[in-house]
């Protein structure tokens, strides 16, 4: 699913990058990252390092947000058939939203990894960082959304 194919499914109520209830975006940025690439979590990490910088958002809150972003893009890459991921980070006056959105047949989930397995935690570092997460269904692939407070 494109950035276009994510304003499409706004504008036709399908699904909501940014919940309806939410105040209006301050800022809003979308990438398109090559699905296939090991170097697209590096890249989605980078950006948003970057647009944190130019928002004025630093600390901790920052380097969460930049975490966030880089496991659920990592998820892509490992998990979903997709030749494109695309990437929204939106920020409101009091919230954080990131949305990964692939072309995977199943949404992601949060499982139990045994001790000594060196994979398979980036999704319970998300719901650990994150105030709100969810994975579905969304049209021909799968969408990732997380939210964060940021007071």
């Amino acid at each position: 699913m494109t950035a276009r194919a994510i304003r499409h499914t706004q504008t036709e109520g399908a699904v909501m990058a940014v919940p309806p209830y939410e105040p209006p975006p301050r800022r809003c940025e979308v990438w398109q990252l090559p699905g296939r690439s090991r170097w697209s979590p590096h890249e989605a990490r980078t950006r948003v390092v970057e647009m944190c910088q130019r928002w004025g958002l630093a600390g901790p809150t920052a380097d969460d947000l930049a975490l966030i972003v880089s496991e659920l893009t990592t998820n892509a890459v490992v998990h979903a058939p997709s030749d494109t991921i695309c990437v929204q980070v939106t920020l409101n006056e009091h919230e954080a939203h990131v949305v990964v959105v692939d072309r995977g047949p199943h949404p992601a989930f949060v499982a139990k990894q045994p001790d000594n397995d060196e994979h398979g935690r980036g999704l319970c570092l998300v719901e650990a960082l994150a105030d709100r997460f969810v994975s579905m269904s969304a049209g021909d692939g799968t969408l990732a959304w997380a939210s964060m407070n940021l007071a």
